[in-house]
């Protein structure tokens, strides 16, 4: 049986929260949503990303591979 390692629970958590990926978002939650996504992009596109930003990838990976289901 796998078990979660901590980047994997703090990723669900990562997910869960940004506001933008949740129905109901005001459009300020959004916005601070797409403004973190753009500071990831940035971060990954100078390939310096933060040890947060690890789980925040993963948990996208893990629900673009859920919606593919």
């Amino acid at each position: 049986m796998a078990t979660e390692s901590r980047d994997d629970r703090v990723g669900d958590v990562e997910l869960a929260g940004l506001a933008g990926l949740k129905e109901g978002a005001t459009p300020e939650q959004l916005q601070e949503t797409v403004d973190r996504l753009r500071q990831l992009i940035e971060r990954t596109d100078k390939r310096q990303l933060e040890p947060d930003d690890w789980a925040l990838l993963a948990a996208l990976v893990r629900a673009e591979m859920d919606e593919m289901k």
